[in-house]
């Protein structure tokens, strides 16, 4: 019995060195002539390895890469000239030798032939070939290659080849492969995109509740999910989504492990501070940006052509997301080839088909760009002493069940996207003053000053009054009093849970501003109701019943505000028809009435409410503070000083202003800093690109004086 149990053994080890020894033979032709830069090792050691984590202390390094392109013979344009991820004709082991040896980061991040299903029809040269070979040799010997050299992998948009989870969960528990996510891309761009986008994602569009609708994107999220990605494989199980919005939290809800939203559609800072303060609500380590910094600036030409502002730019905003805290930062492309070029090699300035040509991996403009992200990495491993995190004092409330995506869409524009998807559901699902009340986001913490060769710098903003987070309305009590300063814009639906946690936060310490509007609650009708101005003190939490937070009791709607009056002084006169007030009944004793509205009688509009260690700050409109057309109004205006006023309060004793001020301006506007408290430096980047800025750091009581020059690069000052 011994003897055979001795020959058994012996032969499981020999098939097990065989299948090993197969599986390095099979893919020997992918790595055969590699440069020494190049590694490629040959284990049958078992690694001890959690896919789960980055990893073994479970806090993740910074994950640094560019996308990889499938080669395809002569370079390839497709139909749509102006798209950036043209086929370069270098294979995908040629690029991944070089992110090592041109430094080009630490990941590299694989694409499909397309990157959607419409890609099929594209008579797209490569496309079958592709599909045809890539069982033996793609994503497997890439993988093995990754593994060998150290460097994380993803995947991006290849949720049909279900076959090579098989290969890199075998990768990942032998060889260590540190593999990151499977990216589903921009699974929701229905919530911004056509309405054809949201009949693929199988949405119901004629919901008759705000909850309704959000139940449905939720659903098709953890649908999307399911569909796509197998539990048999849990080393190559998380998955990543590109959405290009600022919805993070509901990507979150819905299972995705990792989202990385699309920087430079709008500017880089609107995403960073949305998927901070989401991953912070969720307790998620590690978050990040796609940067489709190519793609998303068609109008600039690219370098050496309209000079290195643009590179400026890109620099610019790595550097930003750095500070900001991510750990994932990524070029969709750019540094291996472009494709938006002219024939002369000048950028398309508008959508042309039948036309185009690739800026291959040597050409001038690729080569430069290639030495900027370059240089981006080179100054994140050098600056990796940074200790802690950023200091972030101020929040923005992402409310319950609020579907906007991040800026404002025009419903006189095309595609004239609803809230939520709601194409069939009814006027009062156009964006309107309700989502519009987000512009006091911009207007105050989140400022585009800066230009670009001359033209508006919409792609990066200042953050005159620091770093903030836009956080969802479920987020966590303990998550929740990190934050000096919580501000609610856009709707809300108010619940126990949400009005429970604002007790505690205010209580502890917090400063809270918030709307009559607000404290709605969810139920049939309630977009309309809330659109229509026709909802009643009945509709509200408790029925208006609010002393406990707001030292107050809402009877129902007033009269219409007709002037707004801030102790003697009388603001301009409002049209007729902009915003109501409400009857309010102030029932605590710790209630300042700062500022009234002259409907009739002199009525409260901000009410201060005091109690525990904090304040409250009710704005008392029976409307949301946005208004119902485009220019600004004097309510706007009136609110976005009282916001400034509650930051500058407890904005701490680090911040910056203008020269000889106590405030920040124009100067201020153009600058996005960061505190680290706990190695006692501040950073800041000039997100203007054609000018130096002069602004004073306050440090602790100590001014510093700076010029922070249009370089891109990160000035640091050190208290």
């Amino acid at each position: 019995m011994k003897r055979f149990l001795k020959v058994s053994i012996l032969v499981i080890l020999l098939i097990a060195i065989s299948y090993f020894f197969f599986f390095d033979i099979n893919n020997a032709a992918a790595i055969k002539g590699f440069t020494k830069s190049l590694k490629y090792k040959d284990s049958l050691v078992v690694v001890s390895h959690d896919g789960n984590k980055i990893n073994n202390n479970g806090n993740p390094d910074i994950i640094f890469g560019s996308s990889i392109y499938p080669e395809s013979t002569g370079g390839y344009a497709p139909n749509w000239p102006y798209f950036a991820w043209g086929k370069p004709i270098h294979n995908q082991e040629f690029f991944i030798k070089t992110t090592i040896s041109e430094s080009q980061g630490n990941s590299v991040w694989f694409w499909p032939p397309g990157d959607g299903h419409h890609h099929k029809n594209m008579n797209n040269p490569v496309y079958e070939s592709y599909i045809n070979h890539q069982p033996n040799h793609y994503p497997k010997s890439l993988g093995k290659l990754c593994a060998a050299n150290n460097i994380y992998m993803g995947t991006i948009y290849m949720d049909k080849m279900l076959g090579y989870g098989t290969n890199l969960k075998e990768l990942s528990r032998i060889r260590n492969l540190k593999f990151v996510a499977r990216d589903l891309g921009e699974w929701n761009g229905f919530l911004y995109q056509a309405k054809s986008s949201a009949e693929i994602a199988k949405i119901k569009m004629n919901c008759t509740s705000m909850q309704k609708a959000y139940n449905e994107v939720l659903k098709a999220g953890k649908t999307v999910i399911a569909n796509k990605i197998s539990d048999k494989y849990p080393n190559v199980s998380k998955v990543a989504t590109t959405s290009g919005s600022g919805l993070v939290a509901i990507n979150y809800a819905a299972g995705f492990d990792y989202i990385l939203p699309e920087a430079y559609f709008k500017n880089v800072m609107m995403y960073t501070v949305n998927v901070r303060g989401a991953a912070h609500a969720y307790d998620k380590k590690t978050w990040g940006l796609w940067n489709a910094w190519e793609w998303q600036t068609l109008e600039l030409d690219l370098p050496p052509y309209g000079g290195d502002s643009p590179l400026r730019l890109l620099k610019a905003g790595i550097n930003f997301e750095y500070i900001s805290g991510a750990k994932v930062i990524l070029l969709e492309s750019g540094n291996f080839c472009v494709n938006t070029c002219e024939p002369n090699g000048k950028r398309f300035t508008k959508f042309e088909t039948s036309k185009g040509t690739i800026a291959m991996y040597d050409a001038p403009v690729t080569t430069a760009i290639r030495k900027t992200w370059g240089e981006c990495w080179k100054t994140i491993k050098k600056d990796e002493v940074k200790h802690g995190l950023p200091e972030v004092r101020t929040a923005i409330v992402h409310g319950n069940l609020d579907g906007y995506v991040g800026w404002f869409i025009d419903p006189n524009v095309p595609p004239h996207t609803p809230v939520w998807a709601q194409w069939n559901a009814g006027e009062e699902w156009q964006y309107g003053a309700i989502e519009r009340s987000w512009n006091l986001m911009t207007d105050v913490f989140l400022t585009e000053r800066g230009t670009v060769n001359g033209k508006r710098n919409r792609w990066l903003a200042g953050l005159p009054w620091g770093q903030f987070d836009v956080v969802p309305a479920n987020i966590p009590i303990q998550k929740l009093h990190s934050y000096k300063t919580l501000i609610f814009l856009g709707w809300n639906s108010m619940t126990d849970t949400i009005y429970n946690n604002l007790i505690k936060y205010v209580k502890n310490g917090g400063s809270l501003f918030i709307s009559v509007p607000h404290f709605n609650v969810p139920r049939d009708g309630d977009r309309k109701d809330v659109v229509d101005d026709t909802y009643s003190a009945s509709n509200l939490f408790r029925g208006g019943d609010l002393r406990e937070l707001c030292g107050v009791k809402i009877i129902g709607k007033g009269n219409q505000i007709t002037q707004i009056i801030n102790g003697n002084t009388k603001l301009n006169t409002l049209p007729s028809s902009s915003y109501y007030v409400a009857n309010v009944k102030i029932t605590g004793s710790s209630v300042n009435t700062l500022i009234s509205a002259d409907a009739g009688m002199k009525k409260p509009l901000i009410i201060e409410h005091s109690f525990g260690k904090g304040h409250v700050f009710l704005l008392a409109t029976w409307e949301y503070p946005g208004g119902k057309d485009s220019e600004k109004t004097t309510m706007e205006k009136v609110v976005s000083e009282v916001l400034r006023s509650i930051v500058k309060k407890n904005r701490g004793d680090i911040f910056i202003t203008e020269k000889n001020s106590d405030k920040p301006e124009l100067n201020c506007e153009a600058i996005a800093w960061t505190n680290f408290p706990a190695s006692r430096q501040v950073s800041l980047i000039n997100t203007d690109m054609d000018h130096s800025h002069v602004i004073d750091v306050h440090l602790k009581g100590k001014i510093q004086t700076i010029e922070i020059k249009p370089d891109g690069k990160i000035t640091d000052v050190f208290y």
